[in-house]
């Protein structure tokens, strides 16, 4: 399986039992950031907030809402965490080439610009990846076409490797309509790794994005569907477009139907989530054994957790990963969205914090932004345009 999943035996004999959450005091202070609604933005405030923010370089919060804007098909924003002072810097659909329904969280290149894609709009109106001034002008770095050697519906952006080329998935398209896997060049070069071939060859379909880089080389990812038992796999690719399937998602321990995509922690592991499947039907969190197979270390529980896990997982400066469910479980008090801290090593989880119900903001998505000082970013789809929300260490 390569050098790399080789390292991780001896890491991986040190892993514990699958555990279930345990009560534990808050730990965090959950605030908001920044509410949109028409009253503090506007007609066109931003609302969608699907993908969560990124924390730049330059200390602001960066996002996208899928709708509002101008044109009402979506719109990138900047806010301040210490002040939530918010500028809108681009209204997705003026013409339609700029991109419709941005998705994912934007990635911040080396020059301070941002890379991101939009599952509609573009050419051929199946999406494209952009280049985004921090002030918020849009530059095409290439449309997709919707045919068997383009694909269509990029979920989230090609990530950086060391050839300089990018690689990134579409949810569909390709020789199947089952998605692919492609690569973009410094100069806007395209190439089409793999198309999946979905239930005509087990191969998986509908690839979620960003991939993992792995220290071996190669680039990881799951699916949302496919697989011999129709329910995900999770695979690895090489630059050069060979294929390998690690694992067929089932209904067992291990989960099934991944959702969010895999996360590569500082411990040099990767860690990922299921929608269903597990203990008790609701997912798991798992962490992908040396053999490229994923071990379960929790499995949630609609009782004592509560239900969807939002995000990829988000390593916190202490070390921990920590992750959020759209909804909790129990009394009415604990329905708020809790935020869940998992021991990548006891794989022990506890809920260290709520949304507040006195403070707004319900139905969380996307995934976490950890900054330095051990807060969390993160963003509800409630209520008006949504929420952008703080969890500070107490």
């Amino acid at each position: 399986m390569g050098a790399w999943l080789a390292t991780w035996a001896v890491a991986a004999a040190l892993a514990a039992p699958l555990t279930t959450a345990s009560a534990a005091e808050d730990d965090f202070t959950y605030s908001v950031v920044h509410h949109f609604s028409k009253k503090a933005d506007g007609k066109n405030f931003p609302r969608a907030l699907y993908s969560g923010v990124m924390l730049a370089s330059d200390g602001s919060l960066y996002g996208l809402s899928t709708y509002g804007g101008h044109h009402d098909l979506g719109a990138a924003f900047r806010i301040s965490p210490q002040t939530g002072e918010t500028a809108v810097l681009h209204a997705f659909g003026k013409t339609g080439k700029d991109g419709r329904y941005p998705s994912d969280r934007l990635i911040e290149l080396e020059d301070g610009h941002f890379i991101g894609v939009a599952p509609g709009g573009g050419e051929f109106d199946c999406g494209m990846v952009y280049r985004m001034h921090p002030e918020g002008h849009i530059r095409p770095l290439h449309d997709f076409s919707c045919g068997k050697d383009g694909g269509q519906y990029p979920g989230a952006p090609p990530i950086l490797a060391a050839d300089g080329w990018r690689y990134g998935v579409t949810g569909g398209g390709g020789a199947r309509d089952a998605g692919t896997v492609y690569r973009l060049g410094s100069n806007g070069e395209f190439e089409l790794l793999y198309s999946f071939d979905g239930r005509y060859r087990g191969d998986g379909e509908s690839p979620i994005g960003p991939l993992v880089l792995a220290p071996d080389g190669w680039f990881y990812g799951v699916t949302a569907e496919g697989g011999s038992n129709g329910r995900g796999v999770l695979f690895r690719i090489a630059s050069d477009g060979r294929y390998e399937r690690l694992h067929d998602f089932n209904n067992g321990q291990g989960g099934s139907k991944p959702g969010r995509p895999l996360m590569l922690a500082s411990d040099g592991r990767m860690y990922g989530s299921t929608r269903y499947g597990g203990d008790h039907g609701w997912g798991t969190i798992f962490r992908v054994r040396p053999d490229g197979r994923p071990e379960a270390l929790h499995a949630i529980d609609s009782d004592k957790d509560g239900l969807r896990v939002t995000g990829a997982l988000t390593e916190g400066p202490d070390g921990y990963l920590y992750f959020m469910l759209a909804w909790g479980a129990g009394t009415e008090a604990n329905r708020q969205a809790p935020l869940m801290r998992l021991n990548r090593e006891t794989g022990a989880t506890e809920i260290v914090g709520r949304l507040s119900p006195d403070r707004i903001g319900t139905e969380v998505y996307g995934t976490l932004a950890a900054a330095p000082d051990g807060s969390l970013y993160g963003t509800t789809l409630l209520p008006d345009g949504g929420v952008v929300f703080r969890f500070a260490p107490k």
